[in-house]
Formats: structure tokens, C-alpha cells, sequence
């Protein structure tokens, strides 16, 4: 399965036979993780996703649409953010335009790719272009080539 792993590791005190890594955020994500605005879509204010001017560029973002769409999560506060990461996508709440915050980006740990989505609700995972996001983000992060733009890649269930 896919899970956000943001605070996935910061539980006090850690379940049986697992440690504590309250850092892992900062570590290996490159972010400050600090719970998320609570907007709880079609109730509340949509979580609306964009390509940043850099992430467009990236080969993450290869066939996924550079204009706004909407998402089906909440949207996670994810700042600050360390020097080596690259944001690729910002997210904002609808009619919310002083509030924008990191939603995909990669980092690169002792010589590792990281590639991390704050998107992942049930509703998501219906989004072709959440699909590819995950498609190329893992393909990117273990080093593979990600397929180009190309009707003829698609995403069985």
C-alpha cells in the first residue's frame, strides 16, 4: 500500500518493537511537517494543486497538467522547507490566496532520491493526474526513466 509518511515515525511512545524518529521529517523529507489546515472537501474549502514555475520542468511532473486542478485531501502545512529540496507542486485552499504550501516535492538524501506527495485521501487515487504523479515519482526516485507524455500509458485498476 501508499501512505503518507509524514509523522509516521514521531509516535510517543513508539508501538512495540518500533523506535522513535522524530526528525524523519526533517531528515529525510527535507520539510516541517505541522498537522494540516482541516479542510475537509466538498464541505469545506477545495485543496487546489499547482505546478510550480521549477517543478514544471522536472520530469515528475511529465504529462500531468500544469494548471490548477482540484484535489480530493486535505491540505498538509509542510513549511519550512530545507535547501535541497525542489518543489514541484504547491497547494492552496479555494479563495484562500495568502495560504500556499508544498504538496510534491524531492529531496536528495547521502546520495538518494526522495520523491514525497502530501496527497494520497481515498479520493486521489481516482485523479489521473495523481496517478501519474505516483507513476513518475517512484519511477524517478529509484532511477528509472519516466515514460513520456504518451495517451498509451495508462493506469489499470
Amino acid at each position: 500500500g501508499i501512505r503518507t509518511a509524514s509523522h509516521a515515525f514521531d509516535r510517543e511512545p513508539p508501538s512495540e518493537h518500533h523506535a522513535r524518529w522524530a526528525k524523519f521529517d526533517d531528515e529525510i523529507l527535507g520539510v516541517d511537517y505541522r498537522n494540516h489546515y482541516g479542510n475537509r472537501p466538498p464541505k469545506d474549502p477545495a485543496t487546489m494543486i499547482q505546478a510550480t514555475a521549477a517543478g514544471a520542468k522536472h520530469p515528475i511532473l511529465t504529462s500531468i497538467p500544469h494548471d490548477a486542478f482540484e484535489a480530493k485531501s486535505h491540505l498538509y502545512k509542510n513549511k519550512p522547507v530545507a535547501s535541497t529540496v525542489s518543489v514541484l507542486m504547491a497547494g492552496t485552499l479555494a479563495g484562500r490566496d495568502d495560504i500556499s504550501e508544498p504538496v510534491a516535492w524531492t529531496n536528495e538524501v547521502n546520495d538518494g532520491r526522495v520523491f514525497y506527495t502530501s496527497l494520497g485521501g481515498v479520493g486521489d487515487f481516482g485523479l489521473p493526474a495523481f496517478q501519474r504523479l505516483l507513476l513518475n515519482g517512484v519511477l524517478w526516485a529509484l532511477g528509472e526513466p519516466v515514460p513520456p507524455a504518451d495517451p498509451r500509458v495508462v493506469m489499470r485498476k
